[in-house]
C-alpha cells in the first residue's frame, strides 16, 4: 500500500449527497492549499487543490473548525490499471 501522511492547510470543505438522473452521489470535498512550482520563474504562491474524501459524513467531522486550519492528512495513490490518482483517505485537524 502506497500510503503518506502530512501536515497541510484545509481552505474549505463540502459535502455532496444527493441523486442526480437517477443515480445517488455522496461525497466530501477538502480543499487543500499547495506551492505553486516556483521553478519556472513565471509563478509564485499558493494554489487550492480539492481531493475526494469518503462520504458526505465525513465533513460534519471538520465542519466546525475555523477556515482555514492545519491537518493532519493520509493520501493514498490507487489505480484503475491504466491510470493513478490520489485519494484522501484520513484528515485530523490540528
Amino acid at each position: 500500500m502506497n500510503e503518506s501522511m502530512q501536515t497541510v492547510i484545509v481552505t474549505g470543505a463540502k459535502a455532496s449527497k444527493g441523486d442526480y438522473e437517477g443515480k445517488p452521489y455522496d461525497s466530501t470535498t477538502i480543499y487543500v492549499q499547495v506551492p505553486l512550482d516556483e521553478s519556472t520563474g513565471t509563478m509564485s504562491g499558493f494554489a487550492t487543490i480539492e481531493y475526494r474524501w469518503g462520504k458526505s459524513d465525513n465533513y460534519h467531522r471538520i465542519r466546525d473548525n475555523e477556515f482555514p486550519f492545519k491537518a493532519q492528512v493520509s493520501f493514498q495513490t490507487v489505480s484503475s490499471g491504466r491510470a493513478s490518482k490520489v485519494i484522501l483517505t484520513h484528515v485530523e485537524p490540528q
